[in-house]
């Protein structure tokens, strides 16, 4: 469950995404005075001058892309701060020397600058963190009910293999069905086979019917 933000921290998101925004606006016009004059380049300029106006124009969309969400993006502030102060200090080293020293230095330091303000300001550092996805309440009730019906079917394993080891068990089955009596007959208790000595049946020359005279 996430806190609601505070008075305090929504100025800080305010102020740094207004910076983001102010860079993007920047980068985007200096990347459309870039193209505008790449008509008027030379041939041994073209190339180099077409590289800066479109890497301009890739800046700021980058800028735009951070200020709607500032900690989606890991590396991608550390990389942007890291090439402008590249530039401050490439225009700072050859100050007078080469052309557009200076511009460089101004330009890209403010950008730097910025891009610092607006990191700590976002804490753009929490975009290194893996975003934990809370688990909703029909999520968890399914995997309740996957849990209980993995179990169920274990259950009835044990039962079935309980109810085996039951009629696997020495004098269970042969002593309650009966036995095989000589002769093919079952012998059950109480009631004898045909000829047995309990006297529960009667044979073909029994005791109680007429007996055949004997030729």
């Amino acid at each position: 469950m996430t806190t609601p933000p505070t008075d305090a921290s929504a100025r800080r998101g305010v102020a740094g995404r207004s910076l983001l925004i102010i860079a993007a606006l920047t980068a985007a016009f200096a990347s459309g005075m870039a193209i505008a004059q790449l008509s008027a380049a030379g041939p041994e300029h073209l190339v180099v001058d077409a590289w800066r106006a479109f890497g301009l124009m890739v800046f700021a969309g980058l800028f735009a892309l951070v200020a709607w969400r500032p900690t989606s993006y890991p590396g991608l502030m550390e990389l942007a701060f890291a090439h402008k102060v590249g530039m401050a200090l490439i225009g700072w080293s050859r100050l007078g020397e080469a052309r557009d020293s200076w511009t460089a230095l101004i330009v890209d330091g403010l950008l730097a600058l910025a891009l610092l303000v607006a990191y700590v300001l976002l804490g753009c550092h929490r975009a290194w963190r893996r975003p934990r996805t809370p688990q909703s309440a029909p999520a968890a009730a399914l995997a309740g009910r996957g849990k209980s019906s993995k179990a169920a079917p274990n259950l009835q394993e044990r039962g079935d293999s309980g109810a085996r080891d039951d009629a696997a068990s020495p004098g269970a089955g042969s002593s309650s069905a009966g036995s095989t009596a000589p002769g093919g007959g079952t012998s059950r208790p109480g009631a004898g086979s045909a000829g047995g000595p309990s006297g529960g049946g009667v044979d073909d020359a029994g005791r109680g019917g007429p007996q055949k005279p004997s030729r």
